[in-house]
């Protein structure tokens, strides 16, 4: 089952490759990108395949209403957005400063990866309180408190990225926008490429996503 996900999400990176390999960057292209990544982590992960269906696991986002589902789907995919237009940013400012060779390309690219992980790392310590404040709204006994317990939980973020398909509804999701990173990254950088050097970078980070996600 493995080997099936890992060639499916590789086929689909290097079919999406080939169609956007062209340096245009407008929103909608962007935006694809960032569908693309989603996607691949879903083709590699069998786990995220079973629990489709496994909807009866213990999940608190299942107890909320219809408006408290619609609030933390909202409030989830705006912040998954706004997190991957500041990897935009921030990778079309490494790029402008970084040299035309490949071997600075590379470093850059790792460096990028790095820097995007550390970010995710402490935005996702950011979002508890968030989601609490939103269950105040639902729950009106809720008391007003900090739930934040540390700005960088590295056993939280092991946790997440292991994708089970019995954890819940966020956890997957926060997993899946942690492991969306490195396809993500890459695609922005091997964007100006030529095929055959997108083709290396493309299996470069195949391999570190795959090591990557295996660790744990």
């Amino acid at each position: 089952m493995l080997v099936l996900a890992v060639t499916l999400s590789l086929i689909w990176m290097l079919l999406f490759w080939r169609v956007t390999r062209y340096p245009s960057q407008s929103l909608g292209k962007l935006l694809l990108g960032v569908a693309a990544s989603f996607i691949a982590v879903f083709l590699s992960s069998p786990e995220l395949w079973q629990s489709l269906y496994n909807a009866n696991r213990p999940d608190g986002f299942y107890d909320l209403n219809t408006i408290g589902r619609s609030g933390v789907i909202l409030i989830s995919m705006t912040s998954i957005i706004v997190f991957f237009v500041l990897l935009i940013y921030k990778t079309r400012w490494i790029l402008r400063h970084t040299k035309a060779n490949l071997t600075a390309r590379i470093f850059a690219l790792i460096a990028d990866c790095l820097i995007s992980l550390a970010l995710f790392g402490f935005l996702f310590s950011l979002t508890p309180q968030l989601y609490y404040t939103l269950y105040q709204f639902v729950f009106t006994d809720l008391p007003n408190q900090i739930v934040i317990k540390s700005f960088f939980n590295w056993e939280k973020l092991i946790t997440i990225a292991q994708l089970k398909a019995d954890d819940t509804f966020s956890s997957q999701l926060a997993g899946s926008t942690l492991l969306a990173i490195i396809p993500f990254i890459t695609w922005l950088h091997g964007m100006h490429r030529t095929w055959l050097k997108e083709s290396i970078l493309l299996t470069i980070v195949a391999v570190l996503a795959l090591q990557y996600a295996n660790i744990f």
